[in-house]
């Protein structure tokens, strides 16, 4: 078991999953690190970001650090899952039979129209170093620039130690990423706002309409472009607590509390309706796209709940697609309820397709595209590890994925799109060209994505 604990975290450390720091007890972790302790092997956690977890059911990962949006599960790469993003779920190799990919089955359009210029902003973490850096680029993959996040966002993320971070919401209206964090449940909540295009960055903490400080560790974090609010939840016993953020002043509105039933556990869909995966056109209602058991991956659906509270959260089951795995992000298009989501392929080579969907009754889950050499950031003998994250607009479906070299094990960043306009929703996959610093998915991640018209020289 000992040997588990140590090539395991001898695995983690160089992914800047867990501190720099460990050994056998007794712990010496320093004093922003707790010891997380299993058998006489330690680890030390980082209390601004992550949470030490308890071993596994069935002993299948043994105690660990996890970040503090996750919860422990037996599945993925870490034994850490995000109940927000299905992205943890262990993927087999896809299938080398006789089934053939989908073709699309939307109606298709009669005439391509005409498109607008779009910009695409990332934000990484780029190594070795471990830094914030801003990205612009064009749809087709060309960088326009890279540059490093500064100001109070980069002094924030310093104290993370070079772990890595969830997806910032990204706000179009005024091209910015934002975060919200509190090193603790009971320290104050403080926004960080980052400029997609020029790197410089801002924090505020929160406060309420009595200009007292608002606490509590934000678990879900989503921004409503309709009502230019940042929408968080906080979790304390049995209950979710939904904020409304007013990104300019801090000001902050309590929308009501949802509570769960502890008993029923993973079974009441409320369970972790806090980790959100979106929003309602109308801004009143949570969604998470995911799995209703969170533990072991299973139970794929829809929850919903309002933001103003109550009891009544509820499940809607997602059918899988047909050669693909179940559904893996969820992005709702600005000013309507049409939902566009990523799925595995199960047959091929197991690249990315491209789903459109609805929360009616029976969700009509459609095929909008294929995409050529796309894939989940993954690391070798560990599986996937990282996020993807999507974007789209009236004209345009992106992902920063991960492209395979041929005859290598070497991976590039790229950027695969669907033209929404075109009769056969064309795609294409283009390397990031110039790749972000140390592009390995070991010392770099996306962390943040957005498509707007906003002029990338401002």
């Amino acid at each position: 078991y000992t040997t588990i604990m140590k090539n395991f975290y001898r695995i983690l450390l160089p992914l800047g999953l867990v501190a720099l720091c460990g050994g056998v007890a007794p712990c010496t972790c320093s004093e922003d690190e707790s010891c997380c302790l299993a058998d006489t092997v330690y680890v030390c956690c980082v209390n601004e970001v992550t949470q030490c977890v308890e071993e596994a059911p069935e002993g299948l990962f043994p105690s660990r650090c996890c970040p503090k949006w996750t919860v422990g599960c037996t599945m993925g790469s870490v034994g850490c899952c995000d109940p927000s993003t299905p992205w943890q779920r262990a993927i087999p190799p896809p299938q080398a039979d006789n089934e053939k990919p989908l073709t699309t089955t939307l109606k298709q359009k009669q005439s391509k129209r005409s498109t607008p210029t779009e910009y695409v902003y990332a934000l990484f973490i780029t190594g070795p170093g471990k830094i914030l850096s801003t990205v612009i680029l064009t749809v087709d993959g060309k960088v326009i620039s890279y540059t490093a996040v500064i100001g109070d966002a980069a002094e924030w993320y310093a104290r993370w130690y070079g772990e890595g971070t969830r997806v910032f919401p990204f706000d179009s209206k005024h091209v910015l990423f934002h975060i919200l964090d509190a090193p603790n449940s009971t320290a104050p909540v403080t926004l960080y706002s980052i400029d997609a295009r020029s790197g410089n960055s801002t924090s505020k903490q929160l406060v309420n309409e009595l200009a007292g400080t608002v606490t509590g560790y934000p678990l879900g974090i989503k921004f409503s472009e309709e009502s230019d609010r940042l929408i968080f939840s906080t979790l304390a016993g049995n209950s979710f607590t939904f904020y409304s953020v007013n990104v300019n002043s801090g000001l902050t509105t309590k929308l009501g509390s949802t509570t769960f039933n502890k008993t029923q556990g993973e079974l009441d869909p409320g369970f972790y309706m806090g980790y959100l995966s979106g929003l309602s056109l109308d801004g009143k209602t949570a969604y998470r796209l995911g799995y209703r058991n969170v533990t072991y991956q299973n139970t794929f659906g829809f929850m919903k709940n309002s933001l103003k509270g109550g009891t009544d959260a509820s499940f809607l089951s997602i059918p899988r697609p047909s050669n693909a795995y179940d559904l893996y992000s969820f992005t709702r298009l600005v000013n309507t309820e049409v939902y566009y989501s990523l799925a595995p392929s199960s047959v091929g080579d197991g690249s990315f397709y491209v789903y459109t969907w609805d929360n009616s009754t029976v969700p009509n889950v459609t095929l909008v595209a294929q995409l050529d050499n796309a894939f989940p950031p993954t690391v070798m003998s560990l599986g996937i590890l990282g996020y993807v994250a999507t974007a789209v607009s009236e004209y345009t479906f992106i992902t920063v994925v991960m492209s395979r070299v041929p005859n290598s094990n070497y991976q590039k960043w790229s950027i695969a799109s669907v033209d929404l306009t075109s009769t056969r929703h064309t795609t294409s996959t283009n390397e990031l060209n110039p790749q972000p610093p140390y592009s390995l998915p070991s010392g770099c991640g996306v962390v943040g994505l957005g498509l707007t018209t906003a002029d990338a020289s401002h």
